[in-house]
C-alpha cells in the first residue's frame, strides 16, 4: 500500500451548485491526499455527477472552491476563471447497443 501524505492533491471547500430553485450540492467539502484511494457513492440524485461536472468545468459552481495541487506543482483553483457549460460537441455520450 502506498504511503499517505498530508498533502491534499484535491481540496473542495463549501462547493454549492444550484439549478434554479434546486440545490444539487450544498456546501460539499472533500479532501483527497496523495496516495489515497477515494470513492464517491450515493443514491440516484445525490449529486455525484454534478460534483464531477463542477470538477471538470462543465458546470460553474454557484459558490465554493475547487483546489487542485498536482504532485510537485503549485495549486490551481479550478473555478476561479469563468467556466462555461460545455458545448454539445464537447460532450461524449455512451450508447448501449444490442446485438
Amino acid at each position: 500500500m502506498a504511503e499517505q501524505s498530508n498533502n491534499a492533491i484535491l481540496e473542495v471547500q463549501d462547493l454549492t451548485m444550484d439549478f434554479g430553485g434546486i440545490r444539487a450540492l450544498d456546501k460539499l467539502n472533500i479532501r483527497v491526499r496523495q496516495g489515497e484511494i477515494a470513492a464517491l457513492i450515493g443514491p440516484n440524485g445525490a449529486g455525484k455527477t454534478t460534483f464531477f461536472n463542477c470538477l471538470t468545468g462543465i458546470y460553474k459552481p454557484t459558490s465554493g472552491h475547487l483546489l487542485l495541487t498536482p504532485t510537485g506543482q503549485s495549486s490551481k483553483r479550478l473555478n476561479m476563471s469563468k467556466m462555461t457549460k460545455a458545448k454539445k460537441r464537447d460532450i461524449v455520450t455512451q450508447t448501449a447497443r444490442s446485438y
